[in-house]
């Protein structure tokens, strides 16, 4: 049975009229070299020849590559230059290595219950059509995955696309549509492949607003999500090919718990926020083993431990459940807000925190959102003067306390700069 031995993935944006195209090269172990070429999103035409041999056909393919990434073809003449596109798995149902992985990986974090399952899978359908309606991400609802036309992209992808994306939100704001901005566009294009015809991406035409910025963040969070669910680990005794996050979530039944919690939300519900009309609905326990372990080796140790509140978007609940929370660099486009420093942000008011998951500076409100409550380990906190965060965190501090009213700040924000020094307690619904 021939097995593949070599998939690689290129794209070009920039060349001749028949701008945005792709070229797919696969080897068999059978010595049969195939490409696929045409426009992204189409399924283009093929060729396969067979080479006698793999080691002959991958030397044929590598020779091919290197004409495709230097711009010339077979007679040396300069033509468009094409880039490798880091694919690390696709969403076809017929693929069994990712047969259901999706579906496993909400049993694996509902743990048998079927109303957290539910919950997951619920995560995924809601943002599917505020991503797929806007983008050309596919969606296979078996799997549980979005993707570009060409697959899911890997870790390396996505992070040299937030950092292109940071650096097209400077012309973005200030409405350069330059030349430099266009080869931004054209990179970003090729990193992260999306149907757009033959038409050549330029930042106006793909990015010429903050909102449709914070579209292309969103598709990058989905694609993440995607791809932490691609490459979790597989739990060796499962018969399903469960896919082990090691966190779970389950349903609180403790009504005096409940009572508690709404009454500490209740606490610092503020009119003035514009999600104010929202109530807790249910608490899900949040059982997160690895940064709860992190949390009672080096966190609470530093102490002044508080119950603070972490509001985010839909699209981002799956990722910190699968990775936990991240800090990306201060430069990356998606990070709005980070007035006090490159850490971790909460708040003691309830509603300050929930305007984030409710979608208010996005520009997409929903009515029905999510709000993770935290354990904090604040330690010594420094308070400032001003919003500012370039010399921030302070030394000798741990944490950084923003008083509303005196730190240049209508509400009270709370940053950590070590992941270790929080733990999520509660993920809680709102109606």
């Amino acid at each position: 049975m021939s097995n593949l031995v070599m998939d690689k993935k290129f794209v070009c944006t920039e060349g001749d009229g028949n701008h945005n195209k792709f070229w797919n090269v696969k080897v068999y172990s059978d010595g049969i070299l195939e490409t696929v070429y045409g426009r992204v999103g189409d399924s283009g035409g093929s060729t396969r020849k067979d080479f006698g041999s793999e080691d002959s056909a991958i030397r044929e393919a590598e020779k091919m590559i290197r004409k495709k990434e230097r711009g010339k073809n077979k007679n040396g003449a300069r033509v468009s230059v094409y880039q490798e596109v880091e694919i690390v798995g696709t969403v076809s149902a017929n693929n069994n290595s990712k047969k259901s992985v999706g579906k496993s990986a909400w049993k694996a974090i509902a743990q048998g219950d079927s109303e957290v399952e539910s919950l997951i899978a619920m995560f995924d359908k809601e943002n599917v059509h505020n991503i797929t309606s806007g983008t050309s991400l596919t969606y296979d609802e078996t799997t549980g995955l979005f993707s570009t036309p060409l697959g899911v992209v890997g870790q390396n992808s996505i992070d040299e696309a937030r950092t292109v994306l940071s650096e097209i939100k400077s012309f973005v704001e200030k409405k350069k549509f330059t030349k430099e901005a266009d080869r931004l566009a054209e990179k970003f294009m090729m990193i992260i492949p999306q149907n757009i015809g033959r038409t050549r991406p330029t930042l106006k035409t793909i990015c010429p607003t903050l909102d449709k910025l914070d579209e292309h963040n969103s598709i990058l969070d989905s694609l993440q999500a995607s791809l932490d669910i691609v490459l979790a680990p597989k739990d060796d005794d499962s018969k399903d090919d469960t896919v082990d996050f090691g966190v779970t979530l389950s349903v609180l039944n403790d009504k005096k718990e409940f009572d508690r919690v709404n009454k500490f939300f209740g606490k610092t519900r503020q009119s003035k926020h514009v999600c104010h009309h929202l109530n807790m609905q249910k608490i899900f326990v949040v059982d997160h083993k690895t940064m709860s372990a992190d949390f009672e080796k080096s966190g609470k140790s530093i102490g002044n431990v508080m119950e603070l509140w972490h509001g985010t978007r839909v699209g981002n609940i799956l990722s910190i459940l699968a990775k936990g929370m991240y800090i990306p660099p201060s430069s990356a486009s998606h990070c709005t807000g980070r007035m006090f420093g490159n850490g971790v942000y909460f708040s003691d008011q309830s509603t300050k925190s929930l305007n984030y998951s409710y979608g208010y500076w996005s520009g997409k409100s929903s009515n029905h959102c999510f709000m993770f409550l935290f354990d904090v380990a604040m330690g010594k906190s420094y308070t400032p003067s001003s919003y500012g965060g370039r010399n921030l965190p302070k030394s000798g501090y741990d944490s950084t306390f923003a008083k509303a009213g005196q730190s240049g700040v209508m509400n009270n924000e709370m940053i950590v700069y070590k992941t270790y020094q929080c733990c999520p307690k509660y993920l809680i619904e709102f109606k």
